[in-house]
């Protein structure tokens, strides 16, 4: 009977355990990431990195402009 009662508390302990989500600090804030379910990676979705200049696609970028969610 212990150990049908240790399993339990094993297994919903394991079921019920808290969702660690990638968080990086950058200049702009907090950006919150995703925990990839195929692999051991995070992912980092909508992030603007730059604006090409489409009369000099090699020269100096523009910032992008940040908008909150």
């Amino acid at each position: 009977m212990k150990y049908i009662i240790l399993q339990l508390l094993c297994f919903t302990g394991a079921w019920a355990s808290p969702r660690l989500d990638p968080l990086v600090d950058s200049k702009r804030g907090l950006i919150r990431g995703l925990q990839a379910t195929d692999g051991d990676y995070a992912m980092f979705l909508g992030i603007p990195y730059a604006m090409v200049n489409y009369t000099n696609p090699f020269g100096q970028d523009f910032n992008h402009p940040f908008v909150k969610y």
